[in-house]
């Protein structure tokens, strides 16, 4: 994900969002310093998420209270953050901080980029979310809507579709023939041997 945090706290009330708190940045933040402080944000986690999120308490869920005006203890989740670096060659930073996060599912991004800056300082907020990766989709398989309208006004929309074992690529496969797989003896294919659990049968 590539996201961007900035020196300001939100508040997203049923109107419109207000500044509930802000601080300015007199000196700005050399690359090394926010380097430290992203490595602590690096490993397993307790997460609280925040209330306008669909993560349910007591059966509703969070955002419903907060639209409500009711607050309530959200429940701490354990997460995990893979890697997280600066998406910049920058080498001082003032306004806002652009980084690029690979973490489990779970996360939200918009309560790292609290965490961070609180972590450095300041009242922070989400600025920006791209997610340019989940699972083995990348954003370059993405298509537009735009893209797809064209597709189907030119009856070519299959064009587009990846091929349904795309999403399970990364599990243990074992190609068998026919004969194999009809008496069900994946176990005596060769290399079968090999894997570590029961494989996903391409036929």
């Amino acid at each position: 994900m590539k996201v961007s945090c900035i020196w300001e706290q939100q508040r997203i009330p049923k109107t419109a969002p207000r500044v509930v708190e802000q601080k300015q940045v007199v000196t700005p933040f050399p690359r090394k310093a926010i380097e430290r402080v992203l490595k602590a944000f690096t490993g397993e986690l307790d997460q609280k998420p925040p209330m306008y999120s669909a993560v349910k308490v007591n059966g509703r869920k969070l955002y419903e209270y907060a639209r409500a005006g009711i607050t309530v203890d959200r429940p701490v989740r354990r997460i995990e953050v893979y890697d997280i670096v600066i998406n910049s060659n920058k080498a001082f930073f003032k306004d806002d901080i652009p980084f690029r996060v690979s973490c489990s599912k779970g996360t939200y991004v918009r309560t790292l980029a609290v965490d961070i800056g609180k972590a450095l300082g300041f009242p922070a907020h989400l600025k920006q979310l791209t997610r340019v990766a989940a699972g083995p989709f990348t954003i370059k398989d993405c298509v537009s809507f735009e893209r797809i309208e064209q597709l189907l006004q030119e009856e070519r929309f299959e064009s587009c579709l990846l091929r349904l074992e795309t999403g399970i690529a990364h599990l243990e496969s074992l190609t068998v023939g026919d004969d194999l797989a009809e008496n069900d003896e994946w176990c005596c294919a060769p290399d079968a041997a090999k894997l570590s659990k029961p494989p996903l049968f391409h036929l």
